[in-house]
């Protein structure tokens, strides 16, 4: 007969690593002892990732865009999804930032293919970056609030971005605090 511990658990379920009320107490473990953004460069502290999937001739011609003009992808994806929000009648949110160039060494990633990969992803590239987690928020808050998603509001930015040479990958004036 298993061994009654405090909780009303015996020693055998305790052992089971897979039993969901384990599953419940670890995470929730995790998060008492995890402090916030552990785990992640402190860069990344407070903030969120976006995510945004574009077919992989959009994100070439992206890439080629801000090659051209000297800006990170993280850049051309604020770009994007400012653009993206001026139709729906929204101020732009994010900022422009250059803080460093990474140019990646590896081959470029391959478009999304298999059966664990969700429908609405096959044979796309994601671009992605992080943001303050307040600005994320907004946009999501936004997005939702118009009945769309942040993945649209990008694409469409990306196709205003692509279609108009004269649209700038830089921080709107409304953002910019050295325009004041």
């Amino acid at each position: 007969m298993d061994q009654e511990i405090p909780g009303g658990k015996t020693k055998e379920r305790l052992a089971r690593r897979d039993d969901p009320v384990n599953l419940i107490r670890r995470k929730e473990l995790r998060q008492v002892l995890t402090p916030p953004g552990f785990g992640r460069p402190s860069s990344r502290a407070g903030k969120k990732q976006i995510v945004v999937f574009l077919d992989p001739d959009v994100l070439g011609r992206l890439r080629a865009r801000a090659r051209d003009e000297e800006r990170t992808m993280q850049e051309v994806l604020a770009a994007c999804i400012n653009e993206g929000l001026q139709p729906l009648g929204h101020p732009p949110l994010f900022v422009v930032e250059h803080r460093r160039m990474f140019v990646r060494s590896m081959r470029r990633a391959k478009p999304r293919s298999g059966e664990d990969t969700r429908p609405s992803r096959r044979g796309l590239n994601g671009l992605a970056g992080w943001f303050e987690e307040a600005i994320v928020d907004a946009a999501l808050s936004f997005a939702v609030e118009r009945g769309t998603s942040v993945q649209a509001i990008g694409e469409a930015g990306a196709r205003r971005l692509l279609a108009d040479p004269t649209l700038q990958i830089e921080t709107p004036a409304a953002l910019d605090p050295s325009a004041a």
